[in-house]
């Protein structure tokens, strides 16, 4: 609990001082990550929504987490900082100073997956890619011509375009990977890992917040071992609504 991790006197003044405003912090989670996170009935769902609920909840922190409908109003939330903290942003730090917020330690790491279809021998040279994803800006744009890429608004669609011969591949991290395996009723589609390349996600906070609250979500993410993280990843995912295919960028 809150009452066992080691938070300074002037962490415990914030905590308190914050919960007395009654003023809950804006919290931000992408809608089109299934099964990291995503929502239903206007409940935040997944890995990331579920271990953010604890961190937050072990910090003692009042908070609500924004329900957005689609990538472009997550996108417009993030870029207009009309936010608090996210619970899903990937470690990179030039974006991190771009966007004007500071990073937790990283709670997950994975890696990135090419899909294509099965019938696919040759090197992909055309691109479905999700529009303002950090795997978009963070390994296609700087692997692959801008001739050559194609912008998706969902992964969903990447994934169909990829199956209607559209484009040759997508990339997606660990978990779509396998959600768009077990979830490919044509049977067309594969995935391969791409050597040498992973990312981390994080919990950030914006620069205009007091450094105590970086500080507090640290040690709160801190006191949860390695295993209970674990625990939280593989439990967390849950089911997507039906129409939604689990998938992930």
């Amino acid at each position: 609990s809150g009452d066992e991790i080691a938070y300074t006197a002037s962490e415990r003044q914030y905590i308190s001082e914050f919960s007395e405003k009654g003023i809950p912090l804006r919290v931000l989670l992408n809608p089109d990550r299934a099964p990291l996170s995503w929502f239903e009935d206007g409940q935040a769902q997944g890995v990331f929504a579920k271990l953010g609920a604890k961190v937050l909840d072990r910090a003692g922190l009042p908070y609500e987490i924004i329900e957005t409908k689609n990538r472009q109003e997550y996108r417009q939330i993030r870029d207009s900082s009309d936010y608090d903290i996210a619970l899903d942003t990937s470690v990179d730090f030039n974006e991190a100073e771009k966007l004007g917020y500071k990073l937790t330690q990283p709670y997950i790491s994975v890696s990135l997956f090419q899909l294509t279809r099965k019938d696919f021998s040759r090197l992909p040279t055309s691109i479905a890619a999700l529009k303002g994803a950090d795997i978009t800006h963070g390994f296609i744009e700087k692997s692959f011509a801008p001739e050559s890429i194609t912008y998706y608004d969902t992964v969903n669609d990447c994934v169909q375009a990829v199956l209607d011969k559209k484009q040759d591949a997508a990339y997606f991290y660990t978990y779509s990977a396998q959600s768009i395996i077990y979830n490919d009723t044509t049977g067309h589609l594969m995935t391969s890992e791409i050597p040498g390349y992973a990312t981390s996600f994080a919990i950030s906070v914006k620069n205009t917040h007091d450094i105590r609250l970086l500080s507090i979500l640290n040690k709160s993410l801190a006191s949860f071992n390695e295993n209970d993280l674990n625990q939280m990843v593989t439990a967390g995912g849950g089911d997507p609504p039906k129409g939604q295919t689990p998938l992930t960028t």
